[in-house]
């Protein structure tokens, strides 16, 4: 499968500094704006992966990965087919996965990989095996990648080599933790943890990256219904911040 390349559109000496702050919040995040990248008509993201000077971006409308290189300033697309037949995916993908000279994509329908090898410029269907039934995949250091997996109560994340078909560490939630809207979320990979946020109250959890270990829960109360709140519905940078300066641990 050839990989094209796509010239991107660069704002020459365009620096936009974009600040913001919270309420009774005295540090500010300041993102300078550099490049702008132009995609076809049609593009969306669903998901997102970042490896070295590398951006992963998936389109499941045009059934393309792009692969931004913010170094070079230029954009590779690999083109992915929609199915059930080998190397194809039944619907999604959920999760793209940067492993050595391969890319996986999460068909979680089937429960199996798609797997794109820049050696051969093809694909190939991976089948995952584990255990737990998969959710989703994240990006990880190594042959390894993040998995999340579906249906289970106490088990968080785990890490998965997909090439042995093992599961290697498994992160849990603390056993404080009953409700299953409060099992929803979104993990942040950082050099040392892996951040829990869940997309309907805002809880944040914080396990060592390296051990597993559970190094930190908040539990934000709310007396409304899970069923009436609409997820991502909360304001993740301001409780994100509240309890991140509240906390003491190394970084």
């Amino acid at each position: 499968m050839r990989i094209t390349k796509l010239l991107c559109i660069v704002s020459i000496g365009l620096f936009i500094t974009a600040s913001y702050a919270l309420a009774q919040q005295k540090n500010q995040v300041q993102l300078v704006h550099e490049y702008t990248y132009s995609f076809e008509k049609g593009y969306y993201n669903s998901f997102i992966e970042v490896k070295g000077d590398t951006v992963g971006l998936i389109c499941p409308n045009l059934q393309t990965i792009y692969l931004v290189n913010s170094k070079n300033k230029e954009i590779d697309t690999i083109k992915f087919k929609n199915g059930r037949g080998p190397g194809e995916i039944t619907r999604g993908p959920f999760g793209i996965d940067f492993s050595d000279n391969k890319i996986y994509l999460a068909d979680t329908d089937a429960q199996r990989f798609s797997m794109y090898s820049f050696n051969k410029k093809t694909f190939q269907t991976v089948i995952y095996k584990s255990g737990s039934p998969l959710y989703g995949i994240y990006n990880w250091d190594g042959p390894n990648m993040l998995a999340e997996p579906t249906g289970t109560q106490q088990l968080a994340y785990f890490i998965y080599n997909p090439a042995k078909k093992e599961v290697i560490t498994e992160f849990k939630f603390p056993a404080k933790i009953t409700d299953r809207y409060r099992y929803s979320g979104l993990p942040t990979v950082t050099g040392r943890y892996i951040v829990h946020a869940n997309r309907y109250y805002g809880d944040l959890v914080i396990w060592n990256k390296q051990t597993s270990e559970l190094i930190r829960s908040s539990i934000v109360k709310s007396v409304s219904k899970p069923e009436s709140k609409r997820p991502n519905s909360v304001n993740f940078p301001a409780v994100f911040l509240q309890e991140i300066q509240n906390w003491k641990y190394s970084s």
